[in-house]
């Protein structure tokens, strides 16, 4: 590989402009001074003393000197982490020129891969990636497979986004052009001769990784593809090293592919990163961590890997540690074994045999007779990581357990004292996993959980569904939405959102979200509008701006509560299950609270976050001579919840009179056939639609037909596109919210401020919901009209009497009008 001028003149001078940016910017930032050729004097965001400093030739690392004194350990951070646009952004920061073509290309694989240009020259092209349905288009390092039948891939220089024939919307970081099955890439001049090492890697610029260091590496392409063709061509007499990720995909083809090999007579090996690391070559590559040291214990992880029986793994294992690990559990094909070394029999064993220690084969097979294999259980057990509980007091520890034969991993929970106890942990193991009990004694179990806990991985996690205000995130069953990006939960079952590691523990709430559009469709709107008017869209806009209940109380500290009511067939429900298809809910309508305890209606009230909490029939007849009213159903235990306040009060499972109170996250909708009896508190909080029947006709209720016909995969990637569209919705809402509110007042003769400001907030709401679903100007306006009516309506309502005695005294007067016209006298009163 030569090397090329043009690489070496774009790495000096875009690191000659980063470099006067970063310094610009640390002085900005932490107060940096310039002082004998060093930036000193800098504020360390940990202990708070300005006392940081970095080179200015090479401002590349910050450094705190307080060794002993600085809050968790020296802080110390690298200019690609405090400012990463400046390493980023290669399509717009560094666009290829005629004098280098390449130069988006090298950038990417300067700054972001870690190379040293020089020692890569030729290797690659740069190419460029373009397709329908793009979030845009980019540069790519090109890497030519089979250049007679044009064959290549290209690594994208930025992931974009495409949507395939599916409508599934996928960040995309690769494209090859043609069939590569069967293919590798090897790279430009690189010759495999007989008695060589050949790593065989996944991805290209792994291969480079190792190419750098002096090793030869050919790319697999794919860990599931087996480069038959190529190794045709190959000559005789190679060792080929498997190295493919050590992640459950790359192992176990590693397994496939090196069996393969094996029956065709071929010398194969393996190298593996360290487990518990999700590690790629070219990860190892920048943490400087490809060195002969390193390499040996790759190769170790990888022969493991390879063994044919547990003994051998074991005896592999003892071998490595120079005899040293004499007792130690490990795993193979998935049953869980304890190994254990006699001193005294391997001394005898050794004894007799005449080659002593010089041999290792010799002293494998006096180990060999010398150790106990004891199998503690028949399955794997792996703990994934340490579930803190929301109320910040303790947590579980995640595991999966996976089994010797072929049955789905099971996952769940241990608590501290089941990991700590053997009798504990035995029931829990055979409670998660039929079958699999734990036989080992107390001493193999502290060995094994001391081993796999120290050092777990945290995950945070929310005790409900919907949106996390102290996350920044929605969080679904089996997505979140986040920084308007859509995450599928990983293998573990958690989210990983840049850095934040993220789950709810609750599985009350089964939301079914349809992930793409390809089965969406938006003609429900106009069958909304159709068969319910604006009364309907005022409903959809109320239930659309739930989503964002939480970010709406952060800035104005409060979000209406719906009552939505009306005459028996009106349509009540029927709009309320579809409403909740639009959130992935099927053949649900809402909470009975007559029919719910005090403690289960607080934990349904705390279930959800951004999402509605809806109540049905709260003034349904409980069978006394009364009805159900504010006697046996009191509203003036919602009224904190207008602004978020807590739900309950809990007590904490541990030895102090620590408690825990869950705010409500989500937003009230009371549905029933009358209006709610309470106070003018509660009554001053609500926007009230009312449903009547006197606008159904046989063709609207066909199209309420057609509503209700319409699946939850239809209809529920509205809640996906409603929470992209945060950022924009939320700018809307902060923008006219308080124009409306005094609009209200000035204009429609609204005197009370918070039906204004209640009405206010769901007419911004509506003007955020237009583009979302492409509302015309007309339903808008109209909707508006419906809105603005409302609110007259609720100042009426709570100026005058209560509706019960306004209905009492309009059915005096027409029935003392009739009386007048049938007998020329009114009503007679007398007993």
């Amino acid at each position: 590989m030569k090397e090329d001028k043009k690489n070496d003149a774009y790495s000096n001078e875009e690191n000659e402009k980063r470099r006067e940016q970063i310094i610009k910017n640390l002085k900005r930032d932490f107060g940096f001074e310039e002082q004998n050729g060093r930036l000193r004097k800098g504020k360390c965001p940990a202990c708070q003393k300005s006392e940081m400093f970095t080179e200015i030739a090479r401002p590349w690392e910050i450094f705190c000197p307080r060794q002993n004194k600085c809050e968790g350990g020296p802080y110390t951070a690298t200019a690609k982490e405090l400012y990463p646009e400046l390493y980023e952004n290669y399509n717009k920061r560094c666009p290829p020129t005629e004098e280098n073509p390449n130069v988006t290309a090298d950038a990417y694989m300067q700054d972001s891969r870690g190379f040293n240009l020089s020692k890569i020259c030729g290797l690659y092209t740069q190419g460029k990636f373009y397709k329908k349905g793009k979030s845009k288009s980019t540069a790519t390092v090109r890497f030519m497979i089979d250049k007679d039948h044009g064959i290549y891939m290209d690594r994208f220089v930025e992931t974009i986004t495409v949507t395939d024939e599916d409508g599934e919307t996928k960040e995309r970081k690769q494209h090859f052009k043609n069939q590569y099955k069967g293919l590798a890439w090897q790279p430009p001049g690189q010759e495999i001769k007989k008695g060589d090492t050949v790593f065989l890697t996944e991805g290209c610029i792994d291969a480079i990784s190792l190419i750098v260091h002096g090793y030869k590496a050919i790319a697999t392409l794919a860990s599931s593809n087996y480069p038959e063709t190529f190794l045709s061509h190959a000559p005789h007499g190679v060792t080929w090293i498997w190295a493919l990720d050590n992640d459950k995909a790359g192992t176990e083809n590693i397994l496939k592919h090196a069996e393969r090999m094996e029956k065709k007579g071929l010398t194969v090996r393996a190298a593996l990163a360290l487990p518990g690391e999700k590690n790629d070559w070219n990860d190892l590559h920048k943490k400087k961590r490809i060195s002969e040291k390193y390499m040996e214990e790759y190769f170790h992880q990888g022969d493991v890997l390879l063994a044919k029986s547990a003994m051998d793994k074991a005896l592999k294992i003892w071998h490595h540690s120079n005899g040293r690990k004499t007792s130690f559990h490990f795993d193979f094909n998935n049953n869980w074994y304890w190994f254990y070394l006699n001193s005294d029999r391997l001394l005898k064993s050794i004894d007799a045999n005449d080659e002593g220690l010089s041999d290792d084969n010799k002293r494998l097979e006096a180990a060999s007779r010398a150790a106990i294999l004891d199998r503690l259980a028949r399955c794997k057990l792996t703990f994934l990581y340490y579930q803190s509980l929301p109320e910040g007091d303790g947590g579980m520890y995640y595991a999966r357990v996976d089994f010797p034969y072929k049955a789905p991993a099971r996952k769940g929970t241990f608590a501290s004292s089941q990991v700590t106890n053997r009798g504990a942990f035995k029931d829990r193991l055979a409670a998660i996993a039929a079958g699999s009990i734990f036989t080992g004694n107390g001493h193999q179990l502290d060995a094994f959980v001391e081993q796999n806990l120290f050092g777990i991985t945290t995950v945070e996690s929310v005790d409900y569904i919907g949106y996390s205000k102290e996350h920044q995130a929605y969080i679904f069953n089996d997505i979140a939405i986040a920084n308007g990006r859509v995450i599928k939960i990983n293998e573990e079952d958690y989210f990983k959102i840049d850095k934040l590691n993220l789950k709810s523990v609750d599985h009350s709430v089964k939301l079914s979200l349809a992930t793409n559009t390809k089965h969406y469709t938006e003609e429900w709107v106009s069958l909304i509008w159709d068969c319910f008017g604006p009364k309907g869209m005022m409903v959809l806009v109320y239930w659309f701006g739930t989503l964002f209940a939480e970010q709406i109380r952060q800035h104005y500290k409060s979000y209406p509560f719906l009552q939505f009511i009306g005459e028996p067939g009106a349509g009540k429900s029927t709009l309320l299950e579809f409403l909740w298809k639009l959130f992935g809910r099927d053949d649900y309508e809402g909470i009975t609270p007559n029919e719910a305890t005090k403690i289960g209606l607080g934990r349904s009230l705390g279930q959800v976050s951004g999402l509605p909490c809806c109540f049905i029939e709260s003034d349904r007849d409980s069978g006394g001579a009364n009805r159900t009213n504010i006697e046996s159903y009191n509203f003036e235990r919602f009224k904190s919840l207008y602004n978020g306040r807590p739900i309950r009060t809990g007590g904490v499972k541990n030895h102090s009179n620590q408690t825990y109170e869950p705010r409500f996250r989500g937003a009230v909708v009371f549905s029933q056939n009358d209006p709610i009896q309470a106070s003018r508190a509660i009554n001053s909080r609500l926007v009230e639609v009312i449903l009547m029947s006197n606008r159904h006709s046989e063709e609207t209720r066909e199209k309420a037909q057609r509503l209700s016909s319409l699946s939850v995969e239809q209809v529920s990637y509205f809640l996906i596109k409603s929470c992209l569209a945060e950022q924009g919705v939320m700018e809307i809402v902060k923008k006219k919210t308080r124009a409306y509110q005094n609009t209200l007042l000035a204009e429609h003769d609204i005197k009370m401020d918070r039906i204004a400001f209640c009405h206010g907030q769901l007419l911004a709401v509506l003007d955020a919901l237009a583009p979302v679903v492409n509302l015309s100007d007309d339903v808008v306006a109209q909707t508006k009209q419906e809105i603005i009516s409302a609110a007259q309506d609720r100042e009426v309502k709570l100026d005058g009497e209560h509706p019960l005695v306004v209905e009492f005294w309009e059915q005096m007067e027409y029935l003392n009008e009739e009386y007048y016209k049938r007998w020329s006298k009114g009503l007679n009163h007398s007993k």
